[in-house]
């Protein structure tokens, strides 16, 4: 704590490669939270200096990491990261938010997804998801924070508008560390947004008295359909009643 350090550096028992694995520069290995930019990093053989593209913030927690990727001369690659955490005010928050982000569409979970927690006075804390998309962010201020998260494809840290996204509100709380099971847990379903609704892709007969309507783009999620949102003509025009309309996953629960 009280800390305002030049940078925080990282040593190592080698010659390390200024060319990572999985990343264009050495920059795209660090991530400091809260994110005002890509780090400025210093190679020196083996240390590493990294500091914020502006400065330390005073009375805020910082979380430096390094991710995985760093190669040596031999061309050995690091598996796992490090993080170096310090306050340059009195205190370190005890707080802890989990999640785990899913592509909606893929129905699958969303790897390496680049996720933010955004405070009230627009702080942004930085993270990455794991290979099943679970992410966790620790030492955040107390208070209402919204959690985004977004396939990250160019690796940009930048959200561009074809990419998959999703968010939601928190508020974290002191006493919510490590070890509490209160700590805000959130479930993230991104997909591409845009303006268009759904449009219908086909209908398919599957029995004398149902049809099958899909759509082009998945519906939201805990979408309620009812028979009115659905009409059904015949050849003169005239309209056919319609019994009820359901999800197919509904129809799926119904037919067990």
């Amino acid at each position: 704590v009280n800390a305002r350090p030049p940078a925080v550096v990282f040593r190592f028992d080698e010659t390390v490669s200024e060319r990572p694995q999985g990343a264009s520069t050495l920059a795209g290995l660090f991530l400091i939270s809260p994110y005002d930019g890509e780090p400025r990093v210093d190679w020196d053989r083996s240390t590493i200096e990294v500091r914020p593209r502006r400065r330390w913030r005073p009375n805020t927690v910082y979380t430096v990491s390094m991710l995985p990727g760093l190669v040596d001369l031999r061309s050995n690659v690091r598996k796992d990261g490090a993080t170096a955490v310090f306050s340059t005010g009195p205190t370190i928050p005890d707080t802890r938010i989990t999640g785990i982000a899913f592509d909606w569409v893929a129905e699958k979970p969303l790897p390496k997804a680049f996720v933010q927690a955004i405070t009230a006075d627009s702080t942004i804390y930085v993270t990455y998801t794991d290979s099943v998309g679970r992410f966790t962010f620790r030492h955040v201020p107390a208070g209402p924070l919204t959690v985004l998260a977004y396939g990250d494809a160019n690796a940009n840290r930048i959200r561009e508008p074809r990419e998959a996204y999703d968010s939601t509100r928190v508020v974290a709380a002191e006493g919510t560390g490590a070890d509490s099971v209160t700590a805000p847990s959130v479930e993230l379903l991104a997909f591409v947004h845009d303006t268009i609704g759904p449009r219908i892709q086909s209908v398919t007969v599957r029995d004398s008295v149902t049809l099958r309507v899909e759509f082009d783009k998945p519906l939201q999620v805990g979408v309620q359909l009812t028979r009115s949102d659905f009409t059904l003509k015949r050849s003169d025009s005239s309209n056919v009643p319609i019994a009820f309309a359901e999800t197919a996953r509904e129809a799926e629960l119904t037919a067990r």
